[in-house]
């Protein structure tokens, strides 16, 4: 325990400041290569990024959600979805999530035409 403390202590900031350097690098190395990547330009007004590719697939599916659910809410198909929602979740499955969410709504009209 005296050998780390004399060990600590007889490190400067130089050499302190070096090591978390290093392990800052380790941590966020992905960050860091992703961020270059989307670097467009450098400029004396900063620096200029495409967009982050997630944000544009979120807005996607998003839109396709809202596409595939548009089949109508009728009574019938309400309660289709229901019925079809109490069976998994009995099973002991999830109903979360929006492709579980299209999924029921297509069975259900499947099972009603």
């Amino acid at each position: 325990m005296e050998n780390a403390v004399k060990l600590i202590s007889s490190l400067g900031w130089p050499h302190i400041s070096f090591v978390f350097g290093i392990v800052f690098i380790i941590v966020f190395n992905k960050a860091f290569r992703d961020f270059i990547v989307r670097i467009r330009s450098v400029s004396k007004q900063g620096v200029s990024t495409e967009a982050v590719p997630g944000a544009q697939n979120d807005e996607k599916r998003k839109q396709a959600v809202q596409e595939l659910m548009g089949l109508g809410d009728s009574a019938l198909i309400l309660e289709a979805e229901k019925l079809i929602r109490q069976d998994l979740e009995n099973r002991g499955l999830g109903t979360e999530g929006d492709t579980i969410k299209v999924l029921i709504r297509h069975l259900s009209v499947t099972q009603i035409v």
